[in-house]
């Protein structure tokens, strides 16, 4: 389901291009770094607010956040021991209701509609994807699950098309391009759409 998923968004959103005569489609979202090895979540819904123009607190203003809504952000051990936040939809949906965004948990035979409708509107989407899939070159790096904000898509030098995500990942992250069989890999998994309301 997956590999149909990744051909239907695609061709899709190739198609979006030609008909329109443009090479890219991307929507300014500035890259907002995780603060630990566990908050790549948390990073990716603190840039969409930014996206619609509000200032980032960074993690620990997401926490107090929560904290005033009356929500306990739980800290989990990363792959390497240390402690850190980690948020799911269920903590990330209250906080940026204050924005009004809403999160809204994708799975199922209409993910890739909802994800190719989402990125034509502009609109920012969570994926969580291999980090090893993502940066092969770190293997170091002992985490697995890792979360990515898709802003858009563009043809790369070959007419392919490509995703262009903000990584928070420190050092390796930044604004990446992805293939297909990444995005692949990625729709093993729900994502997450943010849409201003």
């Amino acid at each position: 389901r997956a590999k149909e998923q990744a051909e239907f968004i695609v061709n899709s959103l190739q198609a979006d291009l030609m008909a329109n005569g443009a090479t890219e489609r991307v929507t300014h979202i500035p890259v907002l770094q995780q603060e630990f090895g566990t908050d790549c979540a948390i990073a990716n819904a603190r840039m969409a607010p930014a996206r619609f123009g509000h200032d980032d607190n960074g993690t620990d203003g997401f926490i107090q956040e929560a904290n005033n809504l009356g929500i306990t952000v739980p800290t989990i051990k990363d792959a390497n021991g240390n402690e850190g936040p980690r948020a799911d939809i269920s903590i990330i949906q209250p906080v940026l209701a204050k924005y009004g965004i809403t999160a809204r948990f994708i799975t199922g035979s209409e993910a890739g509609k909802s994800f190719v409708e989402a990125l034509k509107a502009g609109n920012p989407v969570q994926l969580s994807i291999d980090f090893h899939a993502l940066h092969p070159e770190d293997a170091s790096e002992l985490v697995r699950n890792h979360a990515v904000m898709a802003k858009g898509y563009r043809l790369n030098e070959n007419q392919g098309l490509v995703l262009v995500v903000n990584d928070p990942k420190p050092i390796l992250g930044g604004e990446l391009e992805i293939s297909q069989s990444i995005l692949e890999r990625a729709l093993e998994n729900p994502f997450t759409i943010y849409v201003k309301n």
